[in-house]
């Protein structure tokens, strides 16, 4: 589902990639793999800077982080977190 969304976030398909993370979200408390939160969470944000909804997008980025620093995901994933959040800034910043 995080794959769906992301490809629908890709294909500026944003209406049904926030449906799936948003579908990702309210299951969250059953699912084992926490890193679909995180994943979720950063696609959101993704949508949030292309709607330029910024405050949201730049929460959502800090929260995508902060999960996958809970649940010791792979640090290279986490890398590519603070370089999607940096490109964020950068983009919306200049």
């Amino acid at each position: 589902l995080n794959q769906r969304a992301q490809s629908h976030n890709y294909l500026d398909q944003l209406s049904e990639a926030m449906s799936d993370a948003e579908i990702i979200l309210k299951y969250a408390s059953l699912s084992l793999h926490r890193f679909d939160i995180a994943s979720a969470l950063k696609t959101k944000a993704l949508i949030k800077e292309k709607t330029k909804q910024n405050s949201e997008a730049d929460l959502l980025f800090k929260k995508s982080i902060e999960v996958r620093i809970r649940i010791n995901d792979a640090e290279a994933q986490i890398a590519d977190d603070y370089t999607d959040w940096g490109n964020f800034y950068l983009n919306t910043m200049h």
